[in-house]
């Protein structure tokens, strides 16, 4: 009789136990209580389980109800539908048209005037332009457009693509440059004008509101399609300048005098300089008066010099 007690006791445990188990491992039966309602005799019930947060957006209009892709529906063993809802879920996401960048800062900029009548005349002038600055390093760059019609003569009619890298060493005022500039000019004896200088910088003055580096260095420039379609070693000098005036007002200069190595008496300078005015901060209107000079001493028959100015509006992005 004690062992058929025992045998039994052992039994009744192991039934009990695998029933427990049963219970447990089933997941219906660990979900919060729920409150159940009958829908056309079947019992239903509405469940509200925290789930991962989802990236916040824009509400879904009011009155109305979830997307279908929002909902859930899960049925357990005893035919109870469960209908999960995630929480705080919102749709209708509407992107923005603009989207700015947090390393790169740049603008377009045009400007143009014109005449139609006993005379007919157009000058566009326009650019794009953008800089990054990521700890030590700086990188510009900006293309320039310029085109000037008059009674179906142009008179001028040239682009320019200018690029700058600069690194600067930590802890002291040197830094180091490297330049890249393209030239188009439909009235010089070239085609193409292409030139690349590296060398070093020395911030000769660097506070919040005013910045004035020196430049030394070497490199070469080569006329495609020219009369002097070679090679040419050069030196190069320059300096830059920038003066926050006002809060609105910012004044830049950037002068480059390029010899060549070999012959002093032949060389290039280059100066552009602008001043920019914020107009209106809501939309980052800017008004920009820019002059930019172009001399070189070696302009096989065409005029030595050029000068373009400009009245613009800048539109930074």
């Amino acid at each position: 009789m004690s062992l058929r007690f025992v045998h039994l006791t052992i039994v009744t445990i192991t039934l009990w136990h695998t029933s427990v188990l049963a219970q447990t491992s089933d997941p219906i039966a660990l979900l919060p209580p729920v409150e159940s309602e009958t829908i056309s005799n079947r019992p239903r019930a509405v469940v509200r389980i925290p789930l991962p947060a989802e990236p916040e957006v824009e509400a879904a209009p009011a009155g109305g109800d979830l997307p279908a892709s929002d909902k859930e529906t899960l049925t357990d063993s005893a035919g109870i539908d469960l209908e999960v809802v995630r929480p705080d879920t919102k749709s209708w996401v509407y992107p923005g048209l603009w989207r700015t960048s947090e390393i790169w800062d740049g603008g377009f900029e045009i400007g143009f005037n014109g005449a139609n009548g006993n005379s007919d005349a157009l000058s566009l002038t326009t650019g794009i332009n953008a800089s990054r600055q990521i700890g030590a390093t700086d990188l510009a760059w900006d293309v320039t457009y310029v085109k000037t019609e008059s009674s179906d003569v142009i008179s001028q009619h040239h682009a320019i693509f200018n690029a700058d890298y600069q690194y600067r060493f930590e802890n002291c005022k040197y830094s180091w440059f490297n330049t890249s500039h393209v030239v188009y000019d439909e009235f010089k004896a070239f085609d193409l004008r292409l030139s690349m200088n590296s060398g070093g910088g020395y911030d000769f003055l660097a506070t919040e509101r005013t910045k004035l580096i020196g430049r030394f260095g070497a490199g070469w420039s080569r006329e495609v399609n020219g009369p002097d379609n070679r090679f040419v070693p050069e030196a190069t000098f320059g300096g830059n300048f920038e003066q926050q005036v006002t809060a609105r007002q910012k004044l830049k200069v950037d002068l480059q005098y390029l010899p060549e190595w070999e012959e002093f008496s032949n060389y290039r300078v280059v100066t552009d300089a602008h001043w920019n005015l914020l107009l209106d901060q809501e939309s980052n209107l800017h008004l920009k008066i820019g002059l930019v000079d172009r001399y070189d001493s070696t302009s096989n028959g065409a005029k030595p010099n050029d000068l373009t100015y400009s009245v613009l509006l800048l539109w930074k992005i």
